[in-house]
């Protein structure tokens, strides 16, 4: 498999992306929410970090004892960071008592282009016609009327479908990113929690598609 480190791959151009991970919280600490305020006791966490949007981060804790989430939304006209590489957004920002001090890496690795006959369908269209024939009561000119026999044609078309086989090529693109972070106390600057998570995501992406070619048997 060929390994590309791409260091400028977007980190929170798409929302709802979810980081696995854990936090570490050596000192307990605060996270100011719209209605509520959410503590977080010192001690060693699962932890989920998603990003909802490029203004919002949603923290989801969990240990034997301890079952939380907490929102941090950014300041107006302050986005997240969009690149990979280290970065920093300040207190005042989160309106929090702690800055956030982060990297994110990202590394793409492919494999090898996989050709390969999958099965298709063609689709045939075949028009039939046929006679159709009725007695009708005509009135003559004079007056009289007599009965006349006709006929036309009446055209449907008729669609089936014929298995085929194509060539097709494709490869497997799988997408790792890390991200650590750093809570700052914003007085003492004392690092009061530590998160490290991932993400990884594997998509196929088609090369080439060949024609439908119809199987002979």
């Amino acid at each position: 498999m060929r390994r590309v480190a791409l260091a400028s791959l977007l980190l929170f151009l798409t929302s709802c992306v979810g980081f696995q991970g854990n936090l570490v919280v050596n000192e307990s600490f605060s996270v100011k929410e719209k209605k509520d305020v959410v503590v977080v006791p010192e001690g060693v966490y699962n932890a989920q970090l998603v990003v909802k949007s490029k203004r919002k981060l949603k923290l989801k804790i969990q240990n034997n004892t301890v079952d939380k989430s907490a929102t941090i939304k950014l300041a107006k006209g302050f986005k997240l960071p969009e690149y990979d590489g280290d970065f920093e957004i300040p207190a005042s920002v989160i309106d929090q008592s702690f800055k956030i001090v982060g990297h994110k890496q990202t590394v793409v690795t492919r494999t090898s282009p996989v050709t390969e006959h999958q099965s298709c369908s063609i689709r045939r269209v075949r028009r039939v016609c046929r006679k159709v024939c009725e007695t009708k009561i005509i009135k003559l000119p004079n007056g009289r009327t007599e009965r006349r026999r006709v006929c036309r044609n009446v055209c449907n078309d008729i669609v089936r479908y014929i298995p085929g086989s194509k060539l097709v090529t494709y490869h497997y693109k799988t997408v790792k990113q890390s991200l650590d972070l750093s809570l700052v106390d914003s007085d003492s600057l004392a690092q009061v929690a530590d998160y490290q998570g991932g993400n990884t995501s594997t998509t196929q992406i088609t090369d080439s598609i060949g024609y439908c070619n119809p199987l002979r048997y």
